[in-house]
């Protein structure tokens, strides 16, 4: 019976069009799914801990047994307790801060198009939840059952005269479990930020900043739980917060569990990137990660073959993975390693969450202030109100967009045109989410003045809806190589291709490019410096030249290029 504010149908629209596509639950699934098998071996890891502790203490138990008949009861207790549970568990939301009372409201009354608004909106978050139950249960169930078999009890023993303290700190223990594995959680700083956004003018710019809070906030301390962050912190608190009696034996081996399984897939990192499988963040040299990216290779990814797929969506996994890429590259650089190396990795480990699209609007925020260092404020504050505004284009019909369009776009701040290159950025992001209007942004072309297409239809649709990382095909080419050889070997990267400059200087007066006229400037001085390039390599003068030399050359030809 709450009135309906202008205020919260913005709100409701914002959170349906950034939520309401099917890569979002597509990654909702598979992200909580992919979780599993890592909380699984924490609790092999823990369940083994337990045994030194009093059984009266304890909280986990694996194995076969757990599926035994003699538990079959427990299992079935727990599983008609989680339906008295549920509304405990689910308390608090997951990715919309708005409370349960305000969303189920009718914000969306007019006629049809109102109707219909709110119907999408109802279904979607109705989805999110369900799809979370899913997990939430199998993690109730599981904890719950554990719990009472690592304590030798039956459901007789729970559910008789005096078991009523044993059950309810069953319940609060599997409640907490199922939480954690969907990341529904409680968050002191989550609950600060979401009551701020009360605030008129600062909860907008949260909400430009970052829309969705209790999300990744708890993604981020997962990857932290599960790192070797993770495990110096258990071991610390097993050696001093149990003596104190701050917490107890079996939470303390909980944590060293979570991080000495987080370690191990950082150890996979490490292994997999040592055998050119796994590819971690951009490289620091831009010119370096253009030529890579005009190859085919993404960031964060896995590469098998001549086939490249990222998972930094499979956060938080994927947070202590690429430390583990992170300290292979850092190791493997001019100084062999060190225990330095190391901590700078572990340093980016909550780098693969910021390409995340729940944290968009950091990221923009960032960028702003790199490229206005001079009056960084100004920058903070348009960014964010732009961020804001652009929240209400709707995701799917970008996702439509790039399905109908063979062609990567990029975006292109055109100084002819009068006005802030913000208004422009933002202007062009949402054009990007309109079908037909998508098709006029410029088209993306790399260093060597390719367009990056891709013919099938088919996969464009499947990538864009349903895939909840990007593919892409590495194609390394013979002028590749021997660039990448030369820059390796003489360390100087002005043998590698850079993007051209948007503007020339005639008379004096500096002339500006359309964004039709860079496209075909840099189309036309890309592929000429690949056809020179390419012919130089094979002409047997160059081939008896030394490394010096043949730098030397190849920057003439880029130059004159």
């Amino acid at each position: 019976q709450l009135p309906v504010t202008l205020k919260d149908k913005w709100d409701a629209w914002r959170y349906l069009a950034m939520l309401g596509n099917p890569r979002t639950h597509v990654r909702n699934l598979t992200g909580n799914a992919i979780f599993v098998p890592v909380r699984f071996v924490k609790d092999m890891l823990a369940a083994a801990g337990e045994q030194f502790i009093d059984p009266s203490e304890r909280t986990k138990s694996v194995g076969a047994k757990l599926h035994s008949a003699k538990y079959a009861d427990v299992r079935e207790y727990a599983e008609q307790d989680f339906k008295n549970m549920e509304p405990y568990i689910t308390t608090g939301g997951k990715m919309n801060p708005l409370n349960e009372i305000m969303e189920a409201r009718t914000i969306f009354k007019t006629p049809i198009i109102g109707q219909a608004a709110e119907t999408l909106r109802k279904l979607n978050d109705f989805l999110l939840n369900k799809e979370d139950i899913i997990f939430l249960r199998g993690a109730y169930i599981d904890a719950f059952t554990q719990f009472v078999a690592a304590r030798g009890l039956t459901a007789e023993q729970l559910t008789g005269p005096d078991g009523g303290a044993t059950l309810n700190e069953a319940r609060q223990y599997a409640a907490l479990e199922a939480q954690k594995a969907t990341y529904r959680d409680f968050s002191r700083l989550a609950t600060a930020l979401n009551g701020l956004r009360k605030v008129p003018v600062l909860g907008m710019f949260l909400d430009g900043l970052l829309p969705f809070t209790k999300t990744p906030i708890n993604i981020l301390k997962r990857g932290v739980e599960y790192s070797p962050v993770g495990l110096a912190h258990g071991v610390y608190d097993a050696l001093f917060k149990v003596k104190r009696g701050d917490i107890s034996a079996a939470q303390a081996i909980d944590e060293m569990a979570s991080g000495l399984t987080g370690t191990g897939v950082a150890i996979l990192g490490y292994i997999l990137a040592s055998m050119g499988l796994a590819r971690g963040a951009d490289d620091d040299d831009k010119k370096k990660q253009e030529l890579e990216e005009a190859q085919g290779h993404q960031s964060y990814s896995l590469e098998i073959g001549d086939n490249s797929y990222t998972i930094d969506w499979a956060a938080p996994v994927a947070l202590p993975f690429f430390v583990g890429v992170e300290a292979h590259k850092q190791m493997a650089g001019d100084g062999g390693g060190s225990f330095w190396d190391f901590c700078n990795a572990m340093t980016l480990l909550m780098e693969p969450m910021m390409s995340l699209s729940m944290l968009d609007g950091i990221n923009s925020t960032l960028a702003a202030v790199k490229s206005d260092q001079n009056s960084p404020i100004w920058a903070v504050l348009s960014n964010v109100m732009a961020s804001y505004v652009s929240q209400g284009a709707p995701t799917i019909g970008g996702q439509f967009a790039r399905t109908f369009d063979p062609d990567r776009r990029s975006t292109y701040v055109d100084k002819n045109i009068e006005g802030p290159a913000l208004l422009q950025r933002t202007l062009q992001g949402i054009q990007g989410k309109v079908p037909r209007l998508a098709k006029e942004k410029m088209a993306y072309v790399d260093v060597w003045g390719r367009k990056d297409t891709s013919s099938s239809a088919l996969w464009r649709a499947f990538e864009n809806f349903a895939s909840p990382g990007y593919g892409n095909k590495i194609k390394e080419t013979p002028v590749d190589t021997e660039l990448m050889r030369l820059y390796d070997a003489t360390g100087d990267n002005s043998v590698l291709p850079s993007t051209v400059a948007k503007y020339f200087q005639v008379e004096g007066e500096r002339l500006d490019l359309t964004a039709k006229q860079y496209e075909k400037y840099k189309t036309t001085t890309g592929q000429t410096a690949f056809k020179l390039i390419g012919e130089l390599i094979d002409d047997p003068v160059y081939g008896a030249m030394d490394d010096a030399q043949k730098a030397e050359t190849v920057k003439q030809l880029l130059d004159a290029a």
